[in-house]
Protein backbone atom coordinates (compact mmCIF):
# COMPACT_ATOMS: atom_id res chain seq x y z
CA UNK A 1 0.00 0.00 0.00
CA UNK A 2 1.11 3.80 -0.82
CA UNK A 3 2.47 5.67 1.64
CA UNK A 4 -0.36 8.07 0.83
CA UNK A 5 -3.37 6.03 1.03
CA UNK A 6 -4.29 6.89 4.91
CA UNK A 7 -4.93 10.44 3.12
CA UNK A 8 -6.75 8.91 0.04
CA UNK A 9 -9.02 6.89 3.08
CA UNK A 10 -9.69 9.71 4.72
CA UNK A 11 -10.92 11.97 1.41
CA UNK A 12 -13.28 8.85 0.43
CA UNK A 13 -14.61 8.80 4.25
CA UNK A 14 -17.44 10.70 2.48
CA UNK A 15 -18.06 8.35 -0.14
CA UNK A 16 -18.96 4.18 -0.93
CA UNK A 17 -18.25 2.10 -4.01
CA UNK A 18 -20.71 2.14 -6.11
CA UNK A 19 -22.34 -0.40 -8.70
CA UNK A 20 -20.62 0.20 -11.69
CA UNK A 21 -23.56 -0.85 -13.97
CA UNK A 22 -25.05 2.57 -13.21
CA UNK A 23 -24.47 5.81 -14.08
CA UNK A 24 -23.54 8.13 -10.99
CA UNK A 25 -22.98 11.77 -10.23
CA UNK A 26 -20.55 11.44 -8.10
CA UNK A 27 -18.08 9.45 -10.00
CA UNK A 28 -14.56 10.52 -10.10
CA UNK A 29 -11.66 10.19 -12.69
CA UNK A 30 -7.88 9.35 -11.39
CA UNK A 31 -7.10 13.12 -12.09
CA UNK A 32 -10.12 14.36 -10.50
CA UNK A 33 -9.53 12.73 -7.43
CA UNK A 34 -6.25 14.03 -7.72
CA UNK A 35 -7.20 17.43 -8.36
CA UNK A 36 -9.06 17.71 -5.81
CA UNK A 37 -6.02 16.36 -2.95
CA UNK A 38 -4.06 18.66 -4.49
CA UNK A 39 -3.19 20.79 -1.64
CA UNK A 40 -2.93 18.16 0.82
CA UNK A 41 -0.91 15.98 -0.61
CA UNK A 42 0.63 14.35 -4.30
CA UNK A 43 -0.67 11.56 -5.46
CA UNK A 44 0.41 9.29 -8.37
CA UNK A 45 -2.66 7.97 -11.34
CA UNK A 46 -0.92 4.04 -10.06
CA UNK A 47 -1.75 4.98 -5.72
CA UNK A 48 -5.33 6.11 -6.30
CA UNK A 49 -5.68 2.78 -8.38
CA UNK A 50 -4.31 0.88 -6.05
CA UNK A 51 -5.98 2.29 -3.17
CA UNK A 52 -9.29 2.75 -4.18
CA UNK A 53 -8.93 -0.52 -5.58
CA UNK A 54 -8.09 -2.07 -3.11
CA UNK A 55 -10.97 -0.49 -0.99
CA UNK A 56 -13.32 -1.90 -2.95
CA UNK A 57 -13.85 0.85 -5.48
CA UNK A 58 -14.71 -0.30 -9.15
CA UNK A 59 -13.98 1.48 -12.68
CA UNK A 60 -16.79 2.31 -14.97
CA UNK A 61 -16.83 3.31 -18.58
CA UNK A 62 -18.47 7.11 -19.00
CA UNK A 63 -18.77 7.92 -22.76
CA UNK A 64 -17.29 11.05 -22.81
CA UNK A 65 -14.80 11.18 -19.62
CA UNK A 66 -13.32 7.45 -20.31
CA UNK A 67 -12.78 5.25 -17.12
CA UNK A 68 -14.44 6.79 -13.91
CA UNK A 69 -14.66 5.52 -10.41
CA UNK A 70 -18.09 4.35 -9.11
CA UNK A 71 -18.64 6.09 -6.39
CA UNK A 72 -21.60 7.94 -4.37
CA UNK A 73 -21.36 10.47 -1.79
CA UNK A 74 -22.67 9.68 2.06
CA UNK A 75 -25.21 11.97 2.93
CA UNK A 76 -26.36 12.74 6.54
CA UNK A 77 -29.68 10.03 6.05
CA UNK A 78 -27.61 7.47 5.10
CA UNK A 79 -25.82 7.80 8.32
CA UNK A 80 -28.81 8.30 10.65
CA UNK A 81 -29.71 5.14 9.08
CA UNK A 82 -27.14 3.05 10.17
CA UNK A 83 -27.03 1.21 13.71
CA UNK A 84 -25.69 2.96 16.57
CA UNK A 85 -22.25 1.26 16.46
CA UNK A 86 -21.54 2.23 13.02
CA UNK A 87 -22.65 6.01 13.72
CA UNK A 88 -20.45 6.25 15.96
CA UNK A 89 -17.80 4.99 13.72
CA UNK A 90 -18.59 7.31 10.94
CA UNK A 91 -18.17 10.52 13.50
Amino acid sequence: MPPTAPVLAMFLADFRPADERAAHGDNMTSAEIIGAMEDICAFSTSEVAIVMSYLGYRLSVNNYRGLEWSMVAVTDEDVDSLPQSEREAEE
